[in-house]
């Protein structure tokens, strides 16, 4: 993988590691770290969505920029979950939009809401 995602996480706005269970309106940070493993610079785009039970997409947000050779990045977003139940974020690593070459495989999470 050229910029692999690992350690999927939700943290608080402190960038605590909080639970996978969360309460309703609590905003949280869906964070993964990112590595450019190669020797030269990569333009990416961070991408996150979050699939309710039914497969829904509930959220989409993304990040865009550029890793220097080696360098490693925590990209995160916010999020507060406005209903109960079981929910999935699953996380992205492209190269960008208009070219949506996969960097790395995806990363996901589950998360309840209560």
């Amino acid at each position: 993988d050229r910029v692999p995602a690992s350690s999927p996480r939700l943290e608080n706005i402190a960038g605590d590691r909080v639970s996978e269970n969360v309460i309703v309106n609590q905003l949280v940070q869906i964070t993964a770290d990112i590595t450019n493993n190669q020797d030269v610079s990569q333009k990416f785009v961070y991408i996150i969505q979050i699939k309710d039970s039914y497969g829904v997409i509930r959220y989409l947000a993304w990040i865009s920029g550029e890793l220097e050779p080696h360098q490693s990045f925590n990209a995160a977003r916010s999020w507060t979950p406005d209903t109960s139940g079981k929910f999935v974020a699953e996380m992205f690593v492209w190269e960008s939009f208009t070219n949506a070459d996969p960097l790395s495989e995806s990363v996901s999470l589950n998360i309840t809401a209560s």
